[in-house]
């Protein structure tokens, strides 16, 4: 009797054993099949920015399996180097234990937005890094282009020899240039936030109006030998 019942004890022990083993399983394969459908490159380095694991897009762009990759040093990798990258986000999770964010240029002129967050153990040390990365390089090129153009505008708006008036949909002064201040004599500080039929007055300033209303704002401009 005691055999049967330590025998129906180790099966049942066994029965659970597999049973957590295949849950594992199936959640091993969810967490990478969803950390592989991401596009942002994802990889797990150890305490000596080592290659531990990294998810298919970067088994894409480098050609390499995670086995080819394991073991790696993170920097000559991605910037074919032999020490780490200055400003290194997982560098510094490794050091400070906390989530670090840095903008990293690449030997290929590639802008990633990196972050490294750190991994720890049942008592608290850490014993790795996540370091998840982002293409970022269209998005920085078109910010940089907009910072250019808002120059430009900035230095035709004020170099202009026409008096130029920025007003929103109610009328009221956003801006105006310098030529504009010496046009209605009024220091710049003192024409915004005013309303324009305070300062110019005629039927084309209900025409803008009447313009502004179909947009969130308009310009006046013009060259005026009499402002009334």
């Amino acid at each position: 009797v005691l055999y049967i019942s330590m025998t129906r004890r180790l099966k049942c022990e066994i029965k659970q054993k597999m049973n957590a083993e295949a849950s594992l399983r199936v959640s091993e394969l969810e967490k990478e099949a969803i950390l592989n459908g991401i596009s942002s490159h994802i990889a797990f380095l150890d305490p000596d920015l080592k290659v531990r694991w990294v998810n298919k897009r970067i088994e894409d762009v480098l050609g390499k399996s995670t086995e080819q990759l394991r073991g790696e040093h993170c920097y000559k990798l991605w910037a074919e180097i032999d020490e780490p990258c200055t400003n290194c986000p997982s560098a510094k999770a490794l050091s400070s234990g906390k989530s670090e964010r840095s903008l990293m240029t690449d030997s290929q002129g590639v802008i990633w937005d990196s972050r490294g967050e750190p991994v720890f153990d049942n008592e608290g040390n850490v014993t790795g890094v996540v370091e998840i990365s982002l293409d970022v390089t269209d998005l920085k090129r078109a910010e940089e282009a907009l910072v250019l153009s808002e120059q430009r505008y900035r230095l035709i708006f004020e170099r202009s020899p026409l008096g130029i008036i920025h007003f929103d949909t109610g009328g009221k002064i956003l801006s105006c240039n310098a030529k504009m201040t010496e046009m209605l004599g009024i220091p710049q500080v003192e024409i915004a936030g005013r309303k324009l039929s305070e300062l110019i007055q005629g039927d084309f300033v209900n025409q803008f109006m009447e313009l502004a209303e179909e947009m969130d704002a308009a310009v006046l401009e013009g060259q005026f030998s009499e402002i009334t």
